[in-house]
């Protein structure tokens, strides 16, 4: 199927039994954006149609989450609803760096392969 009819039938028509799509979720507290972007009920980018007031109500849990068993709680509240809800396959995972000389101080990396030089320094 070309990729225009792919988003026809599957974010339009919502006509499918499989489908394949990216999800990228970063290793840091933006996570939940990502997740909230494509598995919350009320997003305008939730592709696929996915809803669960469960999830809903942890992405909004994890959105006030001061600790860090707070947070973990909340995720394992998402992945344990959409496990039985929906199979979602973890197609890979990406190790990233900030390659840089060895007088570069202070670069931060962010999340989706971001790079923040407001602290960057030579020395």
């Amino acid at each position: 199927i070309d990729i225009q009819g792919q988003i026809q039938k599957v974010i339009v028509q919502k006509d499918f039994d499989v489908s394949g799509w990216g999800l990228a979720i970063p290793p840091d507290d933006g996570a939940v954006w990502a997740l909230a972007q494509n598995l919350r009920s009320d997003s305008s980018s939730n592709r696929v149609g996915y809803a669960n007031p469960a999830v809903d109500k942890a992405m909004s849990d994890l959105l006030v989450a001061k600790t860090d068993a707070e947070k973990t709680a909340a995720y394992k509240t998402i992945a344990t609803q959409i496990a039985t809800d929906v199979p979602l396959l973890p197609w890979a995972k990406v190790e990233e760096f900030i390659g840089h000389g060895a007088k570069v101080h202070g670069l931060r990396q962010v999340n989706r392969s971001g790079t923040l030089f407001d602290k960057a320094w030579l020395g």
